[in-house]
C-alpha cells in the first residue's frame, strides 16, 4: 500500500504525477481510509477532504457528504479544465467503498425558485434566455433591468449556475449579456438544463461540441489553414490562435497533455482526407477508453483543412508513443504536437513524440 501522505508529499513539493497517477494514488488512500471515512462520516455528515485534495493539487476541493440518498464524495473545481479530466476517472470508477463520485453541484429542478433582491422577489421562471452555440447567454428580465449591470449580471451568474451544475456552467458559459429589451425566441431561464440533455440525461463537456472557422486563414501555419471545426472546449482553440497558454498550463498542472494530431498526405483528395480523419479519430475513441484506472484520455475535437486534418485530445498520462503507435495502420504522415501556437509553428515538440509515418 502506497502511503497517501507521500503522494501528496511529492505533489506539494514539485514532483510531477500525471493525471492517472494521482487517480492511482487516490484510489489507495480511499482504500487506505476507508475504515476512518465511515467513522468520520458517521459523525459529522459532512466533511472536508484536504488530504485527497494535496494529492490532485490546487483548484480541486473534495467534500464527503452522507445524506438521505447515499455516501457521496464531492468534486469542486476552481479550473475548467478538472470538468473535462474528471470524467475520464468517474467513467472508470463511478464509486468506490460505497462513496459515490459527484462532480460539483448537480442542477436544481425547481421551476418555482424565487430570489430575493434587495426587497424585490424575482422569479426564475419570469427571466428570458437566448443562447448562442458559442457559450453567450443574452437575458431580459422587467425587474432586473431596474438594477445596476453588476448587480443584474451576478444574479444570473447564481441562477444560470444553479439550474445547469457546476460542470455545465463552468465548460459551457463564456458571457452573460442583459438586455435592455424583450428577447425574440427566447426561453425560460428554469428550461435551460434542456438544451444540455439528451434522453433525459445531462451530458458531459466533452459531448458538447460547437463549431467554429478562424478569421484569419493561413496554409503556410499549421491550423490557421482550418476550413472548420468542431470543439467541446473552444477555450483551446481560441487561445491557439491568440497564442496564450492559460489553458494549456492549467491542464500541465492538472497533469494532462493538451494536444493535437496533424494528419496529411498528399496523393488523396481532401474528401479522402476527411474520411481518413474520420476513419482515425474512431480509432481513437476506442484506444482513449481502454484504461483501467481512467482512461487515457478524450477527443476534444477535429478540424479539416485543404491539405491538413486534425484532432485535438486530452491525454490523462504519457501515452504519446503507445498512441502514436497504435496508428501505424494508417496510410499518412501523422504528427503530434502540443496544442499551443508558439511550440507547434517552430515544429518543436517539446518532451512529446514527433512523427509517425
Amino acid at each position: 500500500m502506497i502511503d497517501s501522505a507521500l503522494f501528496a508529499g511529492r505533489f506539494l513539493r514539485g514532483i510531477n504525477m500525471n493525471f492517472k497517477q494521482r487517480c492511482m494514488a487516490f484510489l489507495q488512500w480511499m482504500e487506505q481510509e476507508k475504515e476512518s471515512l465511515d467513522l468520520m462520516i458517521s459523525k459529522v455528515k459532512e466533511m472536508e477532504l484536504k488530504d485527497a485534495q494535496a494529492i490532485f493539487g490546487p483548484g480541486v476541493h473534495i467534500t464527503a457528504i452522507e445524506n438521505e440518498e447515499g455516501r457521496f464524495l464531492v468534486f469542486y473545481c476552481d479550473r475548467v479544465c478538472w470538468y473535462y479530466l474528471f470524467p475520464c476517472f468517474f467513467s472508470v470508477h463511478p464509486s468506490v467503498n460505497g462513496w459515490l463520485f459527484q462532480l460539483g453541484k448537480l442542477p436544481m429542478t425547481d421551476k418555482e425558485f424565487t430570489i430575493q433582491l434587495y426587497d424585490e422577489n424575482i422569479k426564475a421562471a419570469d427571466i428570458y434566455l437566448l443562447l448562442s452555440d458559442t457559450g453567450e447567454v443574452s437575458y431580459y428580465n422587467d425587474q432586473l433591468i431596474t438594477y445596476s449591470k453588476d448587480e443584474s449580471i451576478t444574479l444570473m451568474q447564481v441562477l444560470l449556475r444553479s439550474y445547469l451544475g457546476d460542470a455545465l456552467y463552468m465548460t459551457q458559459i463564456r458571457k452573460i449579456i442583459p438586455s435592455e429589451t424583450p428577447l425574440s425566441d427566447s426561453f425560460p431561464l428554469v428550461d435551460i438544463l434542456a438544451r444540455f440533455t439528451e434522453k433525459g440525461h445531462a451530458l458531459q463537456a466533452n459531448q458538447l461540441f460547437s463549431t467554429y472557422e478562424p478569421n484569419v486563414k493561413s496554409r503556410n501555419m499549421l491550423r490557421f489553414d482550418i476550413i472548420a471545426g468542431v470543439s467541446s472546449y473552444l477555450d483551446t482553440v481560441n487561445e491557439y490562435f491568440y497564442d496564450v497558454s492559460r489553458t494549456y498550463n492549467d491542464c500541465k498542472d492538472a497533469g494532462a497533455r493538451l494536444c493535437f494530431l496533424s494528419i496529411q498526405n498528399e496523393h488523396i483528395s481532401f474528401q479522402e482526407l476527411f474520411d481518413l480523419r474520420i476513419k482515425i479519430q474512431d480509432h481513437l475513441e476506442k484506444w482513449l477508453q481502454r484504461g483501467k484506472i481512467c482512461e487515457t484520455g478524450t477527443i476534444l475535437g477535429a478540424a479539416i483543412a485543404p491539405e491538413h486534418a486534425y484532432i485535438d485530445l486530452l491525454l490523462c498520462e504519457e501515452n504519446e508513443k503507445a498512441l502514436l503507435d497504435s496508428l501505424s495502420t494508417f496510410d499518412a504522415k501523422i504528427v503530434l504536437y502540443p496544442l499551443i501556437q508558439s511550440y507547434s509553428q517552430k515544429n518543436e515538440s517539446i518532451d512529446f513524440v514527433g512523427a509517425h509515418r
